[in-house]
């Protein structure tokens, strides 16, 4: 891990080439993904270089899930904010704002690599890493969007008007910088950041270069500054608490813009920024209201349910059945989405609600994974489920196949995704990360897998880590390893009845998603997974993480478990309007 003392501001010297000192700096950012505090902020307007906090490694057991604090006594009326980490944006988000730079990019960036995510959710410290490969495909990526951008009169126009003109003069070379720059790091640039960057400028045009390819190097080395590639907040001492740092307006409406739409800040935002009117909660509460309200919310609230879920990973999935491809893969993953879109933005609906909707959407791709008769064609179309069968958002194909590794079911591996991330219950991680793989010899007779997994963990070294997380898997055993809806295996009948911690004898995956739904825990886990995909961080490791769980709970209960809501409430909590004094 290399730690530094602050993330390098500004851009590069005269003679760098092409931002490759750019992407130095990313490596240096990003191994670790930390950066010491500074006593000043470089910006008068905010949104200047990170510190992240001193978040520590993850690899402990997640934390029981509950509304009581770590001290067993009520909460404080006021939380911390708790640690900062350094985020780095994902690769969807990276997409999306290079899209609000240039247009559509799908096909410029394909050479970057898919996340690496920690589970249970979240975009966290110890995933935020650049490798060397990374920092080759992000310089690759900003010399072609360079290129395009700089390549004809009309395009360098589309930068600054004087950029088209014969021979653009210095004052034009800093007008385009300073208008690309505020674009992409999301605020003014620094009068330093300025002056380096039209250095390079110079440096470009005065080895011979016209002003094309001077503005490309400052562009290509600018879509490679940390500045760009993460969200980096340093807040300011001049807020309301002496034991806080508030965040800047610049730096809070990124905040905002990316919690909800997944991209860099709108035009509206930035001049919510500029008033001063994102430095109060109220200024904040107006514009997450005008976010979520926006279509664009949609796609921000898929980004965590993909990530919460898996469900971004299905594409790639490898099945043996022939039933299964790539583009069954994509469609499954719309199908949940477009289920999750009915339930929270057209209905409006509860957690709970979500967790035992009766009906489903599906067209004639995914209609055979869901035991549905006469769906045809790529047109989408909510259905009654039948109410034997499925139940919610726990039992779509979708859900239940990222729980597994292989073609065939593993109780371990579904037990183990309802503790994580239904109930929040900790899950010792050597199980976690080697579930059982049985391997007896070919049993002389059928067999059902839940017999095959009696006969593998009965002994006490194993039950007693694999009793509930088992159980919660053997009542989905109705589900195969593609999602479909099964009461046989190899010839016999599945027994999905079982006996869970808190949960009591239960019979089958409809009876076990309706008490699920029915439990205070579950909706208090909903709240924190929701908290740790929208703050970057895990709750269970942070000293003030379960400050937050309560207060954020309690928003929750008083809300009827509304999700919309919930994501408005995340916004007016500490963790999200401060950052920490001490970094």
């Amino acid at each position: 891990m290399v730690r530094t003392r602050s993330v390098h501001r500004g851009g590069v010297n005269a003679g760098a080439q092409f931002g490759g000192f750019f992407a130095v700096m990313v490596l240096v950012a990003g191994c670790g993904g930390r950066a010491a505090h500074q006593d000043a902020h470089p910006s008068s307007n905010g949104g200047a270089t990170n510190s992240a906090g001193a978040a520590s490694a993850h690899g402990g057991s997640l934390a029981t899930a509950g509304v009581s604090d770590t001290a067993g006594g009520p909460p404080s009326e006021t939380c911390s904010p708790g640690v900062a980490p350094l985020r780095r944006l994902t690769r969807a988000e990276y997409s999306s704002s290079l899209s609000a730079l240039f247009g559509d990019i799908s096909e410029t960036i394909a050479p970057l690599a898919e996340d690496w995510r920690s589970l249970p959710s979240g975009s966290w410290e110890d995933t935020q890493g650049v490798g060397v490969e990374q920092a080759r495909a992000y310089a690759r990526i900003a010399k072609r969007l360079a290129a395009r951008a700089t390549r004809d009169a009309q395009a360098l126009a589309e930068l600054a008007v004087c950029a088209a003109e014969l021979e653009p003069d210095s004052a034009c070379a800093r007008t385009t910088i300073e208008a690309f720059a505020s674009k992409a790091f999301r605020r003014a640039p620094t009068k330093q950041e300025e002056d380096e960057l039209l250095a390079l400028h110079a440096a470009i045009s005065g080895s011979g270069g016209d002003f094309a390819q001077a503005t490309a190097a400052v562009i290509t080395a600018i879509l490679q500054a940390p500045d760009f590639l993460y969200r980096i907040e340093w807040g300011t001492d001049a807020g309301p608490r002496p034991d806080a740092r508030r965040l800047t307006g610049d730096e809070m409406a990124s905040r905002l813009s990316y919690l909800f739409w997944g991209t860099s800040p709108d035009e509206g935002l930035r001049k919510a920024a500029q008033s001063g009117a994102l430095l109060e909660p109220e200024g904040i509460a107006h514009e997450a209201t005008r976010l979520l309200d926006d279509p664009r919310s949609r796609a921000g609230l898929a980004a965590f349910f993909d990530e919460f879920l898996g469900l971004s990973r299905l594409p790639e999935l490898k099945r043996a059945d022939p039933a299964y491809s790539f583009e069954l893969g994509v469609s499954l993953r719309q199908a949940t989405q477009r289920f999750l879109e009915a339930q929270i933005f057209d209905r409006n609906t509860s957690w709970p609600s979500v967790l035992t909707a009766e009906k489903a959407f599906v067209n004639g791709r995914v209609s055979g994974q869901f035991g549905v008769e006469g769906i045809t064609g790529d047109e989408w179309q909510e259905v009654l489920l039948d109410p034997a069968q499925r139940l919610g958002l726990l039992t779509q194909p979708s859900v239940l196949m990222t729980t597994l590794r292989s073609d065939a079911t593993s109780p371990t591996q579904r037990g183990r995704q309802i503790m994580e991330k239904v109930l929040c219950r900790d899950v010792p991680p050597e199980h976690a990360e080697h579930p059982p793989v049985v391997e007896d010899p070919p049993p002389t007779e059928p067999m059902t897998t839940r017999q095959r997994w009696a006969q593998s963990l009965s002994s006490p070294a194993c039950a007693g880590c694999h009793r509930d997380m088992d159980q919660l898997g053997f009542a989905f055993e109705n589900f195969d390893a593609m999602g479909r809806y099964r009461s046989q295996e190899n010839g016999l009948a599945i027994d999905a009845s079982v006996d869970v911690t808190g949960l009591g004898p239960t019979n089958g995956p409809i009876e076990l998603v309706k008490k699920l739904a029915s439990l205070p825990e579950t909706q208090a886990c909903f709240a924190q997974r929701f908290a740790e995909f929208g703050l970057g961080k895990s709750l269970a490791i942070d000293a003030d993480g379960a400050c937050l769980t309560q207060d954020l709970t309690r928003r929750f209960e008083a809300a009827g478990y509304n999700v919309r809501q919930l994501v408005l409430d995340l916004t007016q909590t500490e963790a999200f309007l401060y950052l920490p004094k001490d970094r």
